[in-house]
């Protein structure tokens, strides 16, 4: 009971870390620039090319304020988490890091939250062209990736 207060509490955090920057924009109007749109991406073992861990699953989220990074991880059904990041490929293909994260500190549920600053370079990149990132969660028990997101846009 109180490790699932814990990861809604994260979750909720993550939430609000994420979707903060854009709700304090005063009037509320949605607009189109690249800065203000969020990233997420569906995390599932079977998106590793490695073969990951075929019952984890999670859900990620990012958002930019100007170069400042801001994400968050929600996991489930995963072994002890050891690694977090985004990186740089297509879907099917493996890539390099590009952002390290904070991972979840536990598995079954697990969350974590945070920002980084990142280049100005980067972060208009993924800003153009999410489905050229993803984001992996690795595990004790599956040290390549347990599970494996491409992100994509919110529109």
């Amino acid at each position: 009971m109180g490790r699932t207060i814990l990861a809604v509490t994260a979750t909720a955090v993550a939430c609000a870390c994420v979707l903060g920057s854009g709700a304090a924009s005063g009037d509320g109007a949605r607009t189109s620039k690249l800065s203000d749109r969020a990233f997420f991406a569906v995390l599932k073992g079977s998106n590793e090319t490695s073969g990951g861990d075929r019952n984890g699953k999670g859900s990620a989220s990012v958002t930019f304020d100007g170069t400042q990074l801001c994400w968050g991880i929600t996991v489930a059904n995963l072994s002890r988490p050891v690694g977090a990041h985004i990186h740089k490929a297509r879907r099917g293909k493996d890539g390099s890091i590009v952002v390290p994260l904070s991972q979840p500190t536990d598995g079954d549920p697990g969350a974590s939250s945070g920002c980084t600053t990142v280049s100005a370079s980067l972060a208009r990149a993924i800003r153009r062209s999410p489905g050229s990132y993803y984001v992996n969660v690795h595990s004790d028990q599956f040290g390549a990736g347990a599970i494996r997101g491409q992100l994509f846009g919110e529109d």
